[in-house]
């Protein structure tokens, strides 16, 4: 009695080649590339310039082509417009004189009896440069670092930490 029987097998089911499963995975690559097209040639566009991504791009292009029914189109053409700035007329008085730039006043410069105080506010993103900078200022004696980050508290969700209201205090 032959074990490969169709009558024998549970369910209904028949016997498959190699042959059909060797056909079947090409075709199943070939619909998920097109049907995945437009998302890899997105993901293609957000690497970095360099060999790597305009391989990738001139891989997936045709694809993508394909699998929106369009021609490929080719490199496009890249517009150049270059604006050179006017000069910008400098202020004068009603006598036609200009007027003179007002003096910026200098920081006074710190001397050990009197350091420069420093403020360091951030998330968790400024507590590692912020650790840097005071133990490197705390060496001169001349500047007086206070550090203040909370980690994990974003710098664009008020609701969750207010950082203007910590600036303030």
């Amino acid at each position: 009695m032959n074990d490969r029987d169709p009558d024998k097998l549970p369910f209904g089911r028949r016997p498959r080649t190699a042959a059909s499963a060797l056909v079947a995975i090409p075709v199943a690559f070939v619909l998920g590339v097109l049907f995945n097209a437009p998302a890899m040639t997105k993901t293609a566009m957000e690497l970095p310039f360099g060999g790597h991504g305009s391989f990738r791009l001139a891989l997936v292009n045709p694809a993508a082509a394909a699998a929106l029914g369009k021609p490929d189109p080719g490199p496009t053409p890249v517009a150049l417009v270059v604006v050179t700035p006017q000069p910008t007329p400098s202020p004068t008085t009603p006598s036609g004189k200009p007027r003179p730039k007002p003096a910026d006043k200098p920081l006074p410069k710190p001397y050990t009896g009197h350091p420069m105080h420093l403020y360091m506010a951030g998330d968790s993103m400024a507590g590692i440069p912020g650790m840097a900078l005071v133990n490197l200022s705390n060496d001169t004696h001349l500047i007086k670092p206070l550090l203040d980050y909370h980690i994990s508290t974003g710098l664009v969700r008020p609701d969750f930490f207010n950082w203007p209201a910590q600036l303030q205090r």
